[in-house]
């Protein structure tokens, strides 16, 4: 559920397309074992499990309440597009 909204959501395209071929987020949950990437592939936005090479940012999500209240509420898309502000404030910094 949450691969399907930060892949087809406006946020998730949002943040992408401002993310270069190298950029990557790191993804951890407290409640969910492994890790997992964000990152933008030909400008869409892509949330594959598996470690990010040599992440730009790392992200540990602790969810107190349920992914799908957290989805229905609009709280993930929150999320996408403050990550994706602060990918777009490191570029113009670089």
């Amino acid at each position: 559920m949450l691969r399907q909204l930060l892949e087809t959501s406006e946020a998730g395209r949002k943040a992408a397309s401002s993310l270069s071929e190298a950029a990557s987020v790191g993804v951890r949950f407290t409640d969910v074992p492994g890790d997992f990437r964000f990152h933008a592939v030909h400008g869409k936005p892509r949330f594959e499990p598996g470690k990010a090479d040599e992440p730009d940012q790392k992200i540990l999500v602790k969810v107190h309440s349920g992914l799908l209240k957290l989805t229905m509420r609009g709280w993930l898309r929150v999320v996408v597009i403050k990550a994706g502000q602060r990918e777009r404030a490191l570029d113009r910094i670089h």
